[in-house]
């Protein structure tokens, strides 16, 4: 399917794996990089939380970069998975680094068993906790057995010719990966996302809803018409008439005038050099 690339945006995911070289990261070298959005594991199965997740999540939110974050699944109990991501990933960024959370959440499912009643109970159960839709992360292979689900499809295509042959509801492409300026110690995975703005938060179109009153009261409830007789338009006054005039100039540097008046139905002509 070959898609209109009207807001691109390149962004990367990292995790505590591109944490080797102990030094912290130059977020202004990845900014200028040209990266967009940033994609932070937060937390694995039901016992594991990403050390460096609140750092990455806080410098990338203040490089104002558009920030979210994911859950690797073990394929434990679905419910209990969303539930440790929701408590040890959502909340914690929410209590300890503020509202900071822009793009949707992740679940990141690269198990052996591709389930789609696993992938539709977990994100069942996390908006039943948090209300942005989760979003799912898989390869190919994965996405032919569990299907599109969630918010959108972010897809693991390595080297893939995702801009002319992209599957139906995929809206990032993990492509490859790269060395990033400002985190050089390791290679990082990079994406393609096709429209920034459908990722975010926040980006469903609006519902419109009536105008409370200035008296805080409900809009009345129109009644049925009266009885009385609904009176005729006025009829549009007749439009005026104005004089035509016409103009004839001659080879010799003389002209005639002829004016017309449709009022009287007369015309005069003038002549003259």
């Amino acid at each position: 399917m070959a898609l209109l690339h009207l807001h691109e945006a390149k962004g990367i995911d990292v995790s505590s794996n591109n944490h080797t070289s102990g030094s912290p990261w130059d977020w202004v070298k990845v900014k200028d990089a040209g990266i967009d959005f940033v994609y932070v594991k937060a937390t694995q199965g039901i016992d594991y939380v990403n050390e460096y997740m609140l750092g990455d999540v806080r410098a990338a939110f203040d490089h104002s970069l558009e920030v979210g974050i994911y859950h690797y699944a073990n394929t434990d109990n679905p419910k209990a998975e969303a539930e440790w991501f929701f408590h040890n990933g959502i909340t914690q960024v929410l209590e300890k680094v503020g509202d900071v959370l822009t793009l949707h959440p992740v679940i990141d499912f690269e198990t052996p068993d591709p389930s789609a009643r696993w992938v539709a109970i977990f994100l069942s159960r996390l908006n039943e906790l948090y209300k942005p839709l989760g979003a799912q992360y898989m390869d190919r292979s994965y996405l032919g057995a569990v299907g599109a689900r969630g918010k959108f499809t972010w897809l693991a295509w390595p080297g893939g010719t995702y801009k002319d042959d992209t599957p139906e509801g995929v809206l990032v492409v993990q492509y490859g990966q790269e060395i990033v300026a400002g985190i050089e110690a390791t290679m990082v995975d990079v994406n393609h996302a096709f429209d920034l703005r459908a990722i975010k938060i926040g980006a469903e179109i609006p519902v419109t809803t009536p105008a409370i009153p200035r008296d805080n009261k409900p809009p009345s409830v129109a009644t049925a018409p009266t009885s009385e007789p609904t009176p005729e338009p006025a009829s549009p006054p007749e439009a005026q008439k104005l004089p035509i005039m016409i103009v004839n100039l001659f080879d010799d540097n003389t002209y005639s005038l002829i004016v017309k008046r449709p009022d009287v139905d007369k015309e005069a002509e003038q002549t003259g050099a």
